[in-house]
């Protein structure tokens, strides 16, 4: 009965006001939280009236509900080509900094960690701060918008967040917040500690996406070393029959999207655009050989 409510509800949208159709979808996630978007809503040419029209929902009763306008507002923004758009939607997003959902603000600092640095306006960037200053959980999310977004007044701020008595999730978020921002002493704590770990898949998934996160020279060189060990201290993708192999094909995957004129490129999914994998970490291995410490490193993106 439920399906069948929910397709009904689809085909009633023709001639209906943007209201109407967000009306409606707001109905549906009370029924299936997992309702699809009306796609008239995620229409670049309904944006700013979409927009304009989930305000109301931000203070809606349903922490569902106001998740999924969250998520809505996001897709708006983040999909649009036009730098007005995606400025009203930051700073629109913004407004959800004191939801009492901490799960809702973790997912708000996600959604915000996808656009572009030119997209945070000044408002914008104070409302970041003056969070910050609360301390509202979660703050690691928060503290690594803040280094991706350079706000670097605040550095002297973080410094403390790195020690005891803070927790260990927001003690290391602090480290690469700081260490975002340039801090030398905090991007030397984290090569240190990184060191220390023993290379494994459980390393490269956990820690390595923060160490490309610091887009920090020294720390992607460390990275660049275990793509170049031949030791096989990972497990091939197949669980039925894990195999040993070498970590640098896990690594060669993580690099693409930060260093420029990189020699592979990544398919829509996240994959190397090769199928023949050994051939293209050699190809890899090979082209920072050549260049040494001669490469550039993209810090436009989170």
């Amino acid at each position: 009965m439920i399906l069948v409510f929910l397709f009904l509800n689809s085909l009633i949208t023709s001639g209906q006001s943007v209201s109407d159709i967000l009306r409606k979808y707001v109905s549906d996630l009370r029924i299936v939280s997992s309702s699809p978007i009306p796609a008239s809503l995620l229409a670049e040419r309904n944006a700013l009236e979409t927009m304009q029209a989930s305000l109301v929902y931000y203070n809606d009763s349903s922490s569902i509900v106001r998740a999924k306008i969250y998520l809505l507002n996001g897709k708006i923004g983040t999909s649009s080509k036009q730098d007005d758009i995606r400025k009203v939607t930051v700073n629109q997003l913004m407004l959800a900094n004191r939801d009492n959902d901490i799960s809702n603000v973790g997912m708000l600092w996600d959604l915000l960690s996808q656009f572009g640095k030119g997209d945070f306006s000044l408002s914008a960037r104070d409302t970041i701060r003056s969070t910050f200053k609360r301390r509202s959980p979660p703050l690691d999310k928060l503290l690594k918008l803040i280094g991706y977004l350079e706000i670097v007044e605040l550095k002297e701020d973080i410094r403390p967040l790195t020690l005891p008595p803070f927790n260990k999730k927001d003690r290391w978020a602090a480290l690469l917040s700081l260490s975002r921002m340039g801090d030398e002493e905090s991007t030397q704590s984290i090569l240190k500690r990184s060191r220390r770990l023993a290379i494994n898949d459980d390393v490269l998934y956990e820690i390595f996406p923060d160490l490309i996160y610091t887009r920090q020279p020294v720390l992607i060189n460390y990275m660049v070393t275990v793509l170049n060990s031949n030791e096989k201290n990972c497990l091939s993708a197949d669980t039925e029959n894990e195999i040993p192999i070498l970590c640098g094909y896990r690594v060669m995957e993580q690099l693409a999207p930060i260093i420029e004129q990189y020699p592979l490129k990544l398919e829509a999914s996240g994959d190397i655009d090769m199928k023949d994998y050994s051939k293209a970490l050699v190809e890899v291995r090979n082209w920072f050989h050549q260049r040494g410490d001669n490469f550039k490193i993209n810090k436009d993106r989170f």
